[in-house]
């Protein structure tokens, strides 16, 4: 197994973390005991790995603070050659943003080793997200433009599966748009998902979620939808905006009944029937 050593931030999206690092090379011992620091990556989080240059029968104890928290352990102490130590924690998944460890070794003559590094977690992809667009861009911008519901690879493995997370927040009430409502549910847990005919399909809470761009052969943009629906029947939830000069279909609709999302405000159909691109709603896959 190979190890890397970690750089001040750290940025590649592997399994469930994001890491830039240098590899990391046995420290030959010295008088002075040095820890290096270094942070495995798996399916299942992110360690801290420790490297002291002292045999095992020289270490009492290892610790490390993430941030501002409680010493957890560094784990089992291995032997890395006769004169180096090797140490690594239970695996977790720290939140989005800089973080930074200190791992402090303890020796059996009484002396003490600290080590630190910092690392930063990059936000999770966004595998498919439908919006207003309130600066008519055409652009997903967070903060800027008003999220109805995406689909985030909560579990980092790159692919809509179990264990991603729909996210919700506000919907438009009408076809301008001049006001919003608020959706009382604002994630549930993913328990399947997948690609059906180019639409991103994503079973939630007993609903299935699905964002949807289809071409059109006349202007080549042709229909967006976000649509959920209980898996065993009820109400279609959606809002599409078709910008098709055949038949335009745009249309709002988000009844309470049957809704996993808990919408405020309930909204019969409501019909925009135009050909534009409208700024109600747009939609776009992470391909």
């Amino acid at each position: 197994m190979s190890y890397r050593r970690v750089p001040l931030a750290l940025i590649r999206a592997f399994a469930v973390i994001a890491l830039v690092a240098a590899s990391v090379t046995p420290v030959a011992a010295a008088s002075k005991p040095q820890v290096t620091l270094f942070f495995p990556v798996t399916g299942a989080g992110i360690s801290v790995g420790t490297l002291v240059n002292r045999a095992t029968n020289q270490l009492t104890s290892c610790s490390y603070v993430l941030d501002n928290g409680a010493p957890q352990s560094c784990g089992t102490k291995t032997a890395d050659g006769p004169k180096a130590t090797r140490y690594t924690s239970s695996p977790f998944n720290p939140a989005v943003g800089l973080h930074t460890v200190v791992v402090t070794v303890r020796l059996t003559d009484n002396g003490v080793a600290t080590g630190s590094e910092s690392f930063t977690v990059a936000a999770p992809r966004v595998l498919a997200v439908a919006w207003s667009d309130t600066n008519s861009n055409h652009t997903y911008e967070a903060g800027v433009d008003v999220l109805i519901v995406s689909l985030v690879d909560s579990n980092r493995d790159g692919v809509p599966d179990a264990g991603d997370t729909v996210v919700a927040d506000r919907y438009p009430v009408d076809c301008a748009p001049s006001g919003f409502g608020n959706f009382g549910v604002k994630s549930v847990a993913v328990t399947s998902a997948g690609t059906v005919d180019g639409r991103l399909v994503a079973v939630a809470g007993g609903s299935s979620f699905e964002w949807a761009t289809v071409g059109s052969a006349t202007n080549g943009v042709g229909i967006e939808r976000i649509q959920w629906i209980p898996v065993g029947g009820g109400f279609n939830h959606f809002f599409q905006d078709d910008t098709t000069t055949e038949i335009p279909t745009d249309a709002l609709f988000n009844p309470t009944e049957n809704n996993v999302l808990v919408p405020d405000v309930p909204l019969a159909i409501v019909n925009c029937f135009d050909a534009s691109n409208n700024s109600f709603l747009d939609v776009q896959l992470d391909s």
